[in-house]
């Protein structure tokens, strides 16, 4: 028993020791076989390998089945464990089929109708119906109260930050990770939505040094455990505050990061989302190239005015040195050169 809820909690955490655990399991009952066949779905789903996933989520069936324990798998594998799935894999058909799940269940079991809501809610999350998931997310729940509950409120914080309303996405991060311990922290699987929002509302308010201090610092403490899932949600959250503070290059590096894990795993919609931020930098990089065009026609029109009427009595020199003076303000340069050319 302890050990199938080691590798449960082992999961949420990205342990390393699960699939040796799943190894202890498989050689005792039937029951802990059950488990063993679990803890290596969701092994193989948290690491993006989706033909391991299928195979052992089609064993875990199967053993449930024969062990008459298929309820549990009607509750809890078609519901929770979709629903992390779909965020983790940006599916939103994914979430809109455990939400009709998980209404079909509501009506034997109504106690369950906090998780209907909140699948339909990151449906719209996962839509672009913000406001709607505001409406579904922003309940009267008390904290802590069922598991998900970080999840829940993170999700409602990423709608916020959707509409720009960043102080409030902040509001709900900073409530929300005072009820959590550093311990609860290593739970990626529920509660990194609620840091890297905060991310996302500080940088939305433009305090762009603390939102990539953050960032980086779950950048670097998540990444000797590669977990595809969890760095693809990290690094575009990095890309995106890159943008914001117009660090273009930087921007560029973590989406190319993005795709070498996204890529690798086949999913359209995971596809979809690493196309979309390069077509982001893209248009960025044209903003910054019509910008740049714009500074350079106001200094030519500034140089021209002045080399057009020289004060009189000033030198070649003079006029040089005043040109390079006005380059270096429109330009925001440091420091400048002047280039001679004699002609012949």
């Amino acid at each position: 028993g302890l050990d199938s809820l080691r590798t449960l909690m082992g999961n949420w955490r990205e342990a390393k020791d699960n699939l040796e655990i799943a190894d202890h399991l498989e050689r005792l009952t039937p029951l802990q076989q059950l488990y063993a066949a679990d803890a290596r779905m969701y092994h193989y789903m948290r690491r993006g390998d989706l033909a391991r996933y299928e195979a052992h989520r089609a064993r875990v069936e199967l053993l449930a089945v024969q062990l008459d324990s298929a309820w549990q798998i009607e509750c809890w594998g078609g519901t929770g464990e979709a629903m992390n799935t779909a965020i983790q894999t940006h599916d939103a058909v994914r979430m809109k089929r455990a939400a009709q799940h998980l209404a079909r269940i509501c009506e034997e079991l109504p106690a369950l109708s906090y998780l209907l809501r909140r699948a339909r809610g990151y449906y719209c999350v996962l839509r672009g119906k913000h406001a709607r998931a505001i409406a579904l997310l922003d309940a009267d729940e008390e904290p802590l109260a069922h598991c998900g509950w970080a999840q829940a409120r993170g999700m409602l914080a990423r709608a916020h930050n959707a509409l720009g309303e960043h102080q409030r996405a902040r509001e709900i991060c900073l409530d929300a990770l005072s009820r959590l311990s550093s311990g609860d922290l290593e739970f990626v699987v529920w509660n990194i939505g609620l840091q890297i929002e905060l991310a996302m509302a500080e940088s939305g308010l433009g305090n762009h040094a603390e939102a990539a201090h953050q960032l980086d610092e779950l950048i670097s403490a998540h990444t000797p455990l590669r977990g595809p899932f969890t760095l693809g949600a990290l690094h575009p959250a990095r890309a995106r505050a890159s943008l914001s503070a117009g660090e273009l290059e930087l921007c560029r590096a973590h989406v190319a990061k993005l795709a070498g894990y996204y890529r690798p795993i086949g999913l359209s919609t995971l596809r979809g989302l690493v196309e979309d931020l390069e077509r982001q930098v893209g248009v960025s990089n044209i903003n910054a190239v019509v910008q740049r065009r714009e500074h350079a026609e106001q200094l030519a029109s500034r140089l021209i005015q002045r080399l057009g009427r020289p004060p009189e009595g000033q030198s070649l020199m003079d006029r040089g040195y005043m040109c390079l003076r006005i380059a270096i303000e429109v330009t925001s340069a440091s420091a400048g050169f002047i280039l001679l050319h004699e002609d012949d």
